[in-house]
């Protein structure tokens, strides 16, 4: 784990703790600590999706990272360029691309301003 950042509600409760890198879950991560004080935690991570996405929703992510990516293209962008262009870590588009996160709303955003392209151009297939 990176870092953890949290703060207690109580003395004694539910601890709110926004962590970085959570070694079991695939990305960032909010965590509830149950504490019986301030030296005792017992960690349970919350699960990114209680119930897995029907096929039809990865499909769509799929096509959004492929517009994406072709849209990159013609503008005749590499992945550090349009990051760069669109305030993103490379990392972010090349897992926008593959599929492998969704994008923020505001992510999207700045992505189509970054290709000079309406956000419903990206979501359009």
């Amino acid at each position: 784990m990176r870092s953890i950042h949290g703060h207690y509600s109580e003395p004694r409760g539910i601890c709110h703790i926004t962590a970085g890198r959570v070694p079991h879950l695939d990305r960032l991560a909010t965590i509830w600590v149950l504490t019986q004080d301030h030296e005792s935690w017992s960690v349970r991570g919350v699960p990114a999706r209680r119930n897995p996405r029907p096929d039809w929703v990865t499909d769509r992510c799929v096509a959004l990272g492929h517009r994406i990516a072709d849209l990159r293209r013609q503008a005749d962008l590499s992945q550090e360029q349009l990051a760069h262009l669109a305030g993103l870590e490379r990392r972010s588009i090349q897992r926008y691309e593959n599929a492998r996160r969704d994008p923020r709303f505001s992510d999207l955003l700045l992505i189509a301003h970054a290709l000079r392209v309406h956000v419903t151009d990206l979501l359009s297939s």
